[in-house]
């Protein structure tokens, strides 16, 4: 029983506490809103803004070419210049792809074989139009060189 009695003390006495203490911090503090720092203090008016049209002036129609009385061009003498197309520099023609599937270079006939032929040096390659020529001067162990239109040119395979 004095256990009993010990205990509703103890409760009694926390329950006063507590009362006490929410008396004590009822001041203005306890109650306080913290103020949003992003919302204005200042009163806020709604102000609608017009912005005036300005005047509509009046387009006056302007003519891009000045006509010039002819009795002003018969003293002066008139320049007249030629205009000549620029040329363009010759398109250098490269030559026509040809298929190297083979070499044999270190020999004392080398031959390669070029769109399923087997060429050797001064061989003639036909172009696709069978017009023109390409004619083989040199095979190397990294390719052929061909003449072609009067130009050296470099293949690889």
């Amino acid at each position: 029983m004095i256990r009993n009695l010990t205990i509703t003390l103890i409760f009694l006495i926390g329950l006063f506490f507590s009362m006490n203490s929410r008396a004590l911090t009822t001041d203005s503090t306890a109650n306080a809103v913290i103020p949003n720092p992003f919302i204005s203090r200042f009163p806020v008016e709604e102000v609608e803004q017009k912005h005036p049209e300005p005047p509509k002036k009046p387009v006056e129609q302007v003519s891009p070419i000045k006509q010039i009385p002819k009795e002003h061009n018969r003293n002066k003498p008139s320049i007249t210049t030629k205009i000549q197309p620029v040329s363009q520099p010759p398109v250098e023609k490269r030559p026509p792809k040809l298929k190297i599937t083979g070499i044999v270079w270190n020999s004392d006939k080398p031959q390669a074989i070029i769109n399923d032929q087997i060429l050797g040096l001064g061989d003639v390659i036909l172009d696709s139009d069978e017009k023109t020529e390409i004619k083989i001067k040199q095979i190397h162990k990294t390719g052929i060189e061909v003449l072609y239109q009067d130009k050296t040119w470099t293949i690889t395979p």
